[in-house]
């Protein structure tokens, strides 16, 4: 269904090509075809077109973008620190309290830990 719906979006319904999505001898040239698809229009064009769908496509967004989006900073999905932006872990419970990522370590910090576990 989620398939259908992507050909339904991107007006190939009919075709028969993408039909046959499961013929894997097809799929170098229907990645072709998808390719040049999705270069005639913007990001947030196609975001657009698919926003409310069951298609399974969605914008891929820059750090700083996702950090603004509405559905990760309702979920607190980001954290700076020290400059740094950072991801929350996922998933987290309700039942498990705030987290704050870890400060980040000194470059260098680990070095000799980590050359003494190689040598060993």
């Amino acid at each position: 269904q989620f398939y259908a719906e992507l050909l339904k979006l991107l007006g190939l319904e009919g075709d028969a090509e993408f039909q046959r999505q499961y013929d894997k001898a097809l799929w170098p040239l229907l990645t072709e075809r998808f390719a040049e698809i999705f270069k005639a229009k913007t990001r947030d064009a196609w975001a657009v077109i698919f926003l409310g769908t069951d298609a399974c496509v969605a914008p891929v967004l820059s750090p700083d973008e996702a950090r603004r989006h509405e559905m990760n900073h309702a979920r607190n999905a980001w954290y700076e620190v020290e400059g740094v932006l950072q991801a929350a872990p996922a998933p987290r419970f309700k039942d498990q309290g705030d987290w704050a990522p870890p400060r980040s370590p000194l470059r260098g910090a680990d070095s000799a830990a980590i050359l003494a576990e190689l040598e060993s």
